[in-house]
């Protein structure tokens, strides 16, 4: 990914990118801080991380999806994109695993070649965090179709899927992957939930283009403010693999819409260095943090989740610079 500056670059992305990053390894490390800011301000956040991303992801790709000829190629170029981290870091976290495993460290854990075909495939074996890449690849190709076949009509398309995906989860028809493995139900019972948020950054990327997409996102936002504070709409029994709810929703679309509207393309010239930098490797810390957690952990750290936060992201995404120095192509597209 060029880190160079261009007109096009959306500052309020990459702050929002590289910020996301660090809300991910919360989620996961981050429980139980008494540090005030975490409690008032990271902690509200922790939640949103993954629809933002998933927002962001869509309105970074929506010129592409939205372009009317099929582009094959550019479309195999993005899931490429998405599938070789998930791919490459399940192969990895595999080895590493599998050799504290053979070392007696009670951390290591014995996986077998099954375990390494499922991560590769859902992203959801022994680095969970991964379905996400797996969803994205999914949701990518579904709303490929729809805006290629239907380029008139494909945003309203979308917007109907998205409703039809919340009817899901306040039906509690979505519990029906439950069944299932937990390799596939997780990754399964979220692309219902997340296609909410690829729809929103669809409708996002043509606001930039129509002020009439802009009403109809006020219009959306309505509808659900309505729904979750005034109960008019269908209530029904709420099924949840983490990301369903009005509220994170709404609050994950405002946050999106005011980053991306606001105006930081004046900013300092190390200001936006910086931010560029955190965003090229967010994706790499997402992908790295858990195994850096797992390593770290030998030391017996003994300070406050926050902090201990702090550190893996920090170790996390020195290790992705790192990986990107190496003159291959693949290392660098792994992590950045």
């Amino acid at each position: 990914m060029d880190s160079t500056i261009t007109i096009e670059r959306n500052l309020g992305i990459d702050f929002l990118k590289a910020w996301m990053a660090f809300e991910v390894v919360l989620c996961h490390y981050g429980h139980g801080s008494d540090e005030f800011v975490f409690r008032y301000f990271f902690s509200f956040f922790r939640s949103m991380a993954v629809p933002v991303f998933m927002i962001v992801s869509f309105y970074l790709s929506a010129r592409f999806l939205l372009c009317r000829e099929w582009q094959f190629d550019k479309l195999a170029r993005r899931l490429q994109r998405i599938y070789l981290p998930l791919v490459a870091w399940a192969l990895i976290y595999w080895v590493i695993y599998n050799c504290m495993d053979f070392l007696g460290n009670v951390n290591g854990l014995h996986l077998t070649l099954k375990d390494l075909l499922w991560q590769a495939v859902t992203g959801h074996c022994y680095n969970t965090a991964m379905w996400f890449n797996a969803v994205l690849a999914l949701l990518t190709v579904f709303l490929y179709v729809i805006c290629k076949r239907c380029p008139q009509y494909s945003v309203v398309i979308v917007l109907i899927v998205s409703l039809f995906s919340v009817f899901l989860s306040y039906s509690g028809l979505n519990n029906v992957f439950m069944s299932l493995r937990s390799e596939l139900n997780f990754p399964l019972g979220r692309i219902a939930e997340m296609i909410p948020f690829a729809g929103f950054g669809l409708l996002l990327y043509k606001s930039k283009e129509d002020k009439k997409y802009l009403h109809l996102i006020v219009f959306v936002v309505l509808v659900f403010v309505i729904k979750e504070f005034c109960g008019v709409i269908y209530k029904g029994e709420v099924f949840s693999y983490h990301y369903n709810g009005m509220k994170l929703f709404l609050c994950a679309i405002l946050l999106v819409s005011l980053f991306v509207y606001m105006p930081l393309q004046k900013s300092p010239a190390c200001l936006k260095k910086t931010l560029t930098f955190l965003s090229r490797y967010s994706m790499g810390v997402y992908c790295i943090h858990m195994l850096v957690g797992t390593v770290i952990g030998f030391l017996n750290v003994d300070t406050d989740p926050l902090y201990y936060s702090l550190l893996i992201y920090f170790v996390s995404l020195m290790l992705c610079c790192l990986i990107s120095k190496v003159p291959y192509k693949l290392f660098n597209d792994i992590v950045a």
